[in-house]
């Protein structure tokens, strides 16, 4: 992330300052998004999700609708 573009930036750090929690995987390799995060970012349950690697590790953000999924 040091070179991108700060709009290209998950909103929890362009809106406030960096939170980091830990959680556990389970035996299956999920882990839960604490709450806090997901009313910050207007997730909803059942909602789509895209996961990208990187080379700091995993970046999670939601899908808004299907029109902006097409435009990325």
């Amino acid at each position: 992330m040091k070179n991108e573009n700060l709009s290209k930036q998950p909103f929890i750090i362009q809106k406030c300052s960096v939170v980091g929690v830990i959680r556990s995987l389970d035996n299956l390799g999920r882990v839960v998004i604490p709450s806090e995060f997901r009313e910050m970012l207007g997730m909803r349950d059942k909602q789509d999700v895209e996961i990208f690697l990187t080379n700091d590790g995993v970046f999670v953000r939601p899908i808004r609708d299907q029109d902006e999924k097409a435009k990325d």
